[in-house]
């Protein structure tokens, strides 16, 4: 997406992308914090391609943010891969469920 369109920049690796309840494009991945650190961050646009809220996670360090589902009551079911920066081979899945507000 160009940022003509958006209107800004997203510094945002997308995983993958949905519509929610509220039809509106739900697009989640991963961001870049600096250095090392990068954290799972989800955007919502409305159908003219407005951005309308930005949930990031930096707190939890995600290293692969892999999908992502909405359930009925608005929260988030969020899955990725929690890996150690020094060795590669220790992959951990984690699934957490947020709130309807998307908090932790």
């Amino acid at each position: 997406m160009s940022r003509q369109k958006l209107g800004e920049y997203v510094n945002l690796k997308p995983a993958g992308a949905f519509f929610d309840n509220d039809n509106n494009i739900v697009v989640y991945g991963q961001q870049e914090g600096g250095g090392i650190s990068t954290y799972g961050t989800i955007n919502k646009y409305d159908s003219d391609l407005k951005l309308l809220s930005t949930l990031q996670y930096p707190n939890l360090e995600m290293h692969m943010f892999k999908n992502m589902t909405q359930n009925v009551d608005n929260s988030y079911n969020l899955f990725f891969y929690y890996i150690q920066t020094w060795s590669y081979e220790n992959l951990n899945f984690i699934y957490i469920k947020t709130k309807s507000n998307g908090q932790l």
